[in-house]
């Protein structure tokens, strides 16, 4: 470890930061003004970050982008508290509503990409600045405005040194995507940046990359452990940092692939879920309703049923009912979200058995990859059936572009990443009975 003392006395002592080699060589002093650090997962980055941060402002304000407002005072408990704390209270205050904190008479401004409007107006007061998660706040066209329209500005006006910091999150430009003068955008910001500090054209730009290896502070065992979790696909990106083309690499691989004949025994059966991905807007392109069937036991699950359907929305709760009949599953979750809550709410009005909704976090593609694993280690069987070509199609086929069909796709990864964070035991449902066709009449003479 490489211990850094600031020159100014707090409580008698020098306020000493701990560097890893890694972060003292991104951190320590740079003489170029664009850093950018592409870097694994569990670098320690954002400590890093959170030292130089502190370190500069001593000298004046500061100014820290992250991607989503709630994540900025999770980042100063983490990362400054405990440093903080090594300080007299009277030296400096945290104010939890503006995000602001000061330090003797400056300030450092934590701000989230997702309001980029309040980042506009600190230009002339700023004299570093850090984008943490790089690879989220630049991606597609919000992060080109982001760039250009607010921060650049500033850069112009006060000439601050800039921390670009990130895993990256693909090489290649989102669809649509286009670059300042108009044109069509080849590759992400983040690359583009990195790329410009490994070239001697830019002398103010300077780009380092690091694995999660180069943390001395993480065994090696658990840094291969983490590699196994990580899906195929995107390990060079998540542990080693680098920038891959992901955008027509399908996500799910054909010899993953196990199929059986049969369920496993009743005793080692745990619940049956229903997966809806649902859409009802007839006359739109690809509006299909997306069904999957899955059984979770004790070694892990079996897709048991695929279909997708172009469906009004009186024919989607009918499908929803018929589905339930027929495989009678211990939950039906839907999508809480545009169409999905219409009939979330319509079924748990009108129908006995019990509705989740489910609130995905991530983008479809994030969404697909986190479930790779399961695939890719033997944790999902498929029951051989008619079905299986069409539904394995479209898993063969999605990637990053979206540019396939993909309704199935959803209804599946939203099926297995509820799976992952939910308990495998439920209680006993106690209303199991079939529901009545005249459900269907009830519907019509509802106006659905």
């Amino acid at each position: 470890m490489i211990s850094t003392k600031i020159p100014v006395t707090v409580d008698g002592e020098p306020l000493t930061f701990y560097n890893t080699p890694a972060q003292n060589q991104v951190f320590n002093d740079p003489t170029e003004q664009f850093i950018v650090l592409h870097k694994g997962r569990r670098l320690g980055a954002t400590q890093g970050c959170a030292n130089r941060i502190t370190k500069a402002l001593f000298k004046g304000n500061c100014l820290w982008i992250d991607t989503i407002q709630a994540n900025l005072d999770t980042y100063w408990n983490m990362y400054f508290l405990p440093m903080f704390k090594n300080m007299h209270n009277r030296y400096w205050k945290y104010h939890v509503q503006s995000h602001d904190l000061k330090l003797f008479s400056n300030t450092c401004y934590f701000r989230s990409a997702e309001r980029s409007e309040n980042i506009e107006g600190l230009g002339a007061r700023i004299n570093t600045i850090v984008m943490n998660e790089a690879g989220h706040i630049l991606k597609g066209s919000k992060g080109r405005n982001l760039w250009y329209n607010t921060i650049y500005p500033m850069i112009l006006d006060c000439n601050p040194t800039v921390y670009i910091v990130g895993t990256p999150k693909g090489k290649r430009a989102k669809k649509g995507e286009k670059l300042s003068d108009g044109g069509r955008a080849e590759w992400c910001l983040f690359y583009e940046f990195a790329q410009k500090g490994y070239d001697p054209l830019f002398p103010t730009w300077k780009s380092f990359n690091f694995s999660s290896y180069d943390n001395p502070l993480i065994p090696r065992q658990n840094i291969e452990a983490m590699e196994s979790d990580v899906p195929a696909i995107i390990r060079k990106q998540e542990i080693f940092g680098e920038f891959i083309d992901v955008s027509t690499e399908s996500v799910f691989k054909p010899e993953w692939w196990q199929f059986v004949d049969e369920l496993p025994p009743v005793v080692n059966r745990q619940r049956m879920i229903l997966s809806i991905d649902s859409a009802f807007k007839i006359g739109e392109e690809n509006d299909f309703s997306g069904f999957s069937i899955f059984l979770e036991h004790r070694s892990g699950f079996v897709w048991v049923y695929a279909i997708a359907l172009k469906l009004e929305f009186p024919q989607l709760i009918q499908k929803t009912i018929d589905l339930y009949n027929e495989f009678n599953p211990d939950l039906v979750l839907i999508e809480d979200k545009a169409s999905g809550q219409s009939l979330i709410q319509t079924l748990r009005q009108n129908v006995p058995f019990p509705v989740a909704g489910y609130k995905p976090d991530r983008d479809k593609y994030s969404r697909a990859v986190a479930i790779t694993p399961f695939f890719q280690n033997g944790k999902v069987s498929i029951l051989r059936g008619s079905w299986n070509r069409a539904a394995l199609d479209q898993l063969e086929e999605f990637n990053a572009s979206l540019d396939s069909d993909n309704d199935i796709v959803d209804s599946v990864t939203q099926l297995l990443n509820f799976a992952k964070g939910s308990s495998t035991t439920v209680k006993p449902v106690i209303l199991k009975n079939r529901v009545s066709k005249r459900f269907k009449t009830h519907a019509l003479m509802q106006g659905y």
